[in-house]
């Protein structure tokens, strides 16, 4: 393995990725000592109760998003439960653990369909998520610079606890933000460039909303979390984004954007795949070295990363040769960096295989049995870990 870390992801071909699979087991890679040796370390303080909230952010493409998974038919009506990351929660629960999928980063690029996509969301007048805003991970904040409407959200399980993420930066306004009825804690987000919190506890676990009030000038919120740690869980979030590439998960140079957030936010375990859309790039050295970007931050605190290849597309979508070069360079990042890694296209063999079983939804998405599927894989890696 020593030697094998020290390989560049961008030089392996498709002999490598015919010998590299050959090391698969039950569609997982590299799942030695050494590479789970952050998840074993989260998971068993969460165990001995040094941790009581065990926080998963899942991060990636419309896949992970749950795009195509939307109900009666369609791409995105309350798709957020049948994404991978609802389903790693329900998997988790199975299997004996107290599990909560109520936590959101970014609109995941759909802006006025973000609400359609997540029905616990509702924009008062005023709130929307532009496109082109603040860029966050999940793409863009939800915004009000207008009104005093309120921006809520509603969980879909019973929670004893909120945590509101949103930017701190200079000229930013002001907002009010409370559990149902409960008190209102006043937040002045104009100041020092910061991506900040602000934690709000209920007496007792309820299906109350979180309320967010604008009070003056312009309003950025950029995710939250919502759980009730009373006898220890774990959180899976939602921070997957529509048509993003590496390069969106690379960007640095200011305090919000997503490899500069992310240690701020700093989720105990992080599960990040991208490629559907960067297929048929013609420099992977580029697309290694900015997923390299995101895979450093990750790591940061501690922190442990399962990377997961992208799910397998139509050849009407993108050639057999570029899916194959994205699957190869995400095997040689989870060499190079010691981390574990799901192989979801040897897991699902093919698109054709999948369109033939009525799991596909487009060229490029599926339906919740095929997320269903792959939450299940997850959830049950972090366990074994």
């Amino acid at each position: 393995m020593g030697a094998l870390q020290t390989l560049d992801p961008a030089s392996l071909d498709a002999s490598d990725l015919r010998r590299l699979t050959g090391s698969v087991s039950n569609s997982l890679f590299n799942v030695t000592p050494s590479s789970t040796r952050r998840l074993k370390s989260k998971f068993g303080a969460f165990l001995n109760g040094d941790i009581s909230n065990l926080r998963i952010l899942c991060t990636g493409d419309s896949n992970k998003l749950g795009y195509g998974a939307g109900e009666g038919g369609t791409a995105e009506n309350a798709a957020y439960r049948h994404s991978v990351p609802y389903h790693m929660a329900n998997r988790l629960r199975a299997r004996g653990y107290e599990a909560f999928c109520e936590g959101r980063f970014g609109d995941g690029a759909r802006a006025a369909n973000a609400a359609i996509f997540d029905t616990r969301i509702n924009l008062g007048s005023g709130w929307s998520a532009p496109v082109n805003g603040a860029t966050v991970i999940g793409t863009n904040c939800f915004e009000n610079n207008s009104t005093t409407n309120d921006l809520t959200i509603t969980p879909s399980r019973p929670v004893k606890k909120w945590r509101l993420w949103y930017l701190q930066q200079s000229g930013l306004g002001a907002f009010g933000v409370k559990i149902g009825a409960g008190a209102t804690t006043s937040v002045d987000s104009n100041g020092s460039s910061v991506f900040q919190s602000v934690l709000l506890t209920a007496t007792s676990a309820s299906l109350d909303p979180l309320i967010v009030t604008r009070v003056s000038g312009n309003c950025r919120i950029a995710g939250w979390e919502a759980w009730d740690d009373t006898n220890g869980c774990i959180s899976v979030s939602n921070g997957a984004s529509f048509g993003s590439k590496a390069s969106n998960w690379a960007v640095s140079g200011q305090y919000r954007y997503p490899p500069v957030a992310l240690p701020v936010i700093a989720p105990h375990i992080n599960i990040h795949d991208i490629g559907i859309n960067d297929v048929d790039v013609t420099d992977i050295l580029t697309w290694t070295a900015q997923m390299q970007v995101w895979i450093t931050a990750a790591l940061q605190n501690d922190a442990a990363l399962i990377l997961k290849t992208m799910n397998p597309v139509s050849t009407a979508a993108a050639s057999q040769s570029g899916q194959d070069a994205i699957r190869v360079a995400t095997y040689g990042l989870a060499i190079s960096n010691d981390v574990p890694l799901f192989d979801a296209i040897d897991r699902h063999e093919s698109y054709a295989v999948q369109n033939a079983l009525g799991r596909t939804y487009d060229t490029k998405h599926f339906k919740g049995g095929f997320y269903a599927d792959n939450g299940k894989t997850l959830a049950d890696l972090i366990l074994s870990a």
